[in-house]
């Protein structure tokens, strides 16, 4: 996801908390995008014990 322009991971975030893709999410690039303070949303989604990331 480097540079798409995200400026909130709302939907990212929930996305991975209602699937099982944090059981196989390996890398998350979210470089050159401008999140802001949904950054700590995201943040407490992979410090989830099935992240694997």
């Amino acid at each position: 996801l480097y540079g798409c322009g995200i400026t909130d991971v709302s939907s990212l975030t929930q996305s991975l908390t209602n699937t099982k893709a944090l059981q196989f999410l390996k890398e998350l690039d979210l470089r050159d995008n401008m999140i802001g303070d949904s950054k700590q949303q995201l943040i407490d989604v992979l410090r989830d014990s099935n992240c694997k990331l």
